[in-house]
């Protein structure tokens, strides 16, 4: 085993060189030689084992601090590579962050494009629904159909709507005082547009009850370029016309002046009560010494009922309606009767076919079928097989000039008073049989229907009018003098435009 303190000589020729050009061995003197031998021997021996002393403790110094920046070295890579790769990842994941939070407004405002492209195509769509019948009729009433409903009425079809929440999307019409407001709203989950129209029936609305507002095409009949061409023309011509008389014209000529004096009118009348009048009437108000203006005019309009019209209200029920009889064997104990295809015992002589016959005006009890009186009903009751409803009439008591809330529905009673069991065929259970005629009856949905009048409203117009009279006339002297005579314009006549030849 090999000392730890010990040099080898590969370990000392590393630290340690002769520079052999400086070191010549015959220049020593033998004598000095000889006594370096002899006397100095043995402090060469004490030298040499502090050196081999010293040199060990060298050599571990050394590699310890070798070891040691190794260590050190070591340790900062590893801190530096660390460094590296947070920051690294700091910057891929902000440069991600970045592009994502780019990428989410570019397509953010692609959708908005594509939400404002859908409203107007929506707005086109629901502008050929809504007609007379189906818009609201009081003010600030309501009716919003969500993209689901406009989907089922087949008002929109070939919309991407299948992009948007169904349930929150709509369009909403609301009734205001001379117009509706329509409102369509998109929602997608992620973001929601909306936008506002105002809509009416107007004049120039072709091909729909209801379209935008438009005051431009009020006023759009205009004269065509050719006529404005014309008229160019002619007043160019007029022009030149009367340039070539004022350059030809030598005559001389007196002027007309006239000096008025103003009529003394009456007091005002009381105003008349509003009378209905030509929406197109034009109120009217004088000037206090206007001899001319004889009558004014005051105005004010109303959306009143000027009609009405059926309204239908549709309502389903359950009703029992009899079908074709049958002929087959059967039990001759008891009677039987078919409903949806099932066979029910019945006893015999029920005579359950009876409720046949039974009407509004019946009000009594049938055979088997007993009259449970007369019942109001919010809507339709349905039958069954033992219960049927004889349709009367219907109820708007609760009902306005519209009925929103729906009219009620008034039904007869009538219930069938004895047993009825289910079985599998006729023949279940016979002691004997024979050949009946069985009646058939199926429960299926019908349609009730109920019409009333109701009201269409307008706009009306209304005017009250006052007058007064000329108490005394006015009167013009007139006087034909020089063009601009002073005497004449400071005594208060004035120029007509008019002028004679002298």
């Amino acid at each position: 085993m090999k000392d730890k303190n010990q040099y080898t000589y590969d370990e000392y020729d590393d630290d340690y060189y002769y520079d052999e050009e400086e070191l010549d061995v015959d220049e020593i003197d033998e004598e000095e030689y000889a006594n370096y031998q002899e006397e100095d021997y043995e402090d060469y021996d004490d030298y040499d084992d502090t050196y081999d002393e010293y040199d060990d403790n060298q050599k571990f110094d050394i590699k310890n601090l070798l070891n040691r920046n190794k260590l050190l070295t070591i340790f900062l890579v590893l801190i530096a590579i660390t460094l590296l790769v947070f920051t690294g990842n700091r910057i891929l994941s902000n440069t991600h962050k970045k592009e994502e939070k780019d990428n989410i407004v570019v397509k953010n405002k692609e959708v908005e494009s594509n939400m404002t492209k859908d409203i107007e195509s929506i707005k086109e769509k629901v502008l050929t629904y809504y007609n007379s019948d189906n818009v609201p009729k009081e003010i600030d009433d309501e009716i919003s159909l969500t993209l689901k409903d406009l989907k089922e009425k087949n008002i929109i079809d070939k919309l991407s709507i299948d992009n948007y929440d169904l349930e929150k999307s709509y369009v909403k019409i609301t009734k205001e005082e001379d117009s509706y407001k329509l409102d369509i709203y998109l929602n997608n989950n992620k973001l929601s547009k909306s936008k506002t129209y105002e809509v009416n029936h107007y004049d120039y609305c072709t091909n729909t009850f209801l379209c935008i507002r438009n005051d431009k095409l009020k006023d759009s009949v205009k004269p065509s370029d050719e006529n404005q061409v014309k008229e160019k023309k002619e007043e160019q011509k007029e022009e030149n016309t009367s340039k070539e008389e004022k350059k030809q014209d030598t005559k001389t000529y007196v002027y007309k002046y006239v000096k008025s004096s103003a009529g003394k009118l009456s007091n005002w009348s009381l105003w008349t009560n509003y009378q209905r009048t030509d929406c197109n009437t034009t109120s009217t108000t004088c000037a206090d010494n206007d001899t001319n203006c004889l009558k004014e005019v005051k105005l004010f309009q109303r959306k009143e009922r000027i009609g009405s019209y059926p309204k239908v209200y549709r309502a389903a029920k359950s009703t029992l309606v009899a079908g074709a009889t049958e002929t087959k064997k059967a039990c001759s104990t008891t009677d039987y009767v078919k409903i949806n295809g099932n066979y029910y015992q019945v006893p015999l002589n029920s005579n359950y076919q009876s409720m046949v016959g039974i009407t509004a005006n019946t009000k009594s009890t049938r055979g088997n079928w007993v009259y449970n009186g007369r019942r109001i009903y919010r809507t339709p009751p349905a039958d069954s097989i033992n219960t049927k409803y004889i349709y009367v009439g219907f109820d708007d008591s609760n009902c306005g000039d519209t009925c929103s809330n729906l009219p009620n529905y008034i039904y007869d009673v009538y219930t069938f008073n004895k047993s009825m069991s289910r079985v599998s065929s006729t023949t279940t259970g016979c002691k004997s049989t024979v050949n009946k005629q069985i009646p058939s009856y199926t429960i299926s949905t019908t349609t009730v229907s109920v019409t009333r009048d109701e009201g269409i409203y307008g706009t009306v117009c209304y005017a009250s009018t006052r007058t007064r009279k000329i108490e005394t006339s006015s009167n013009s002297d007139v006087k034909w003098s020089s063009y601009n005579n002073k005497e004449l314009l400071n005594n208060g006549y004035q120029y007509t435009g008019e002028k004679k030849e002298k």
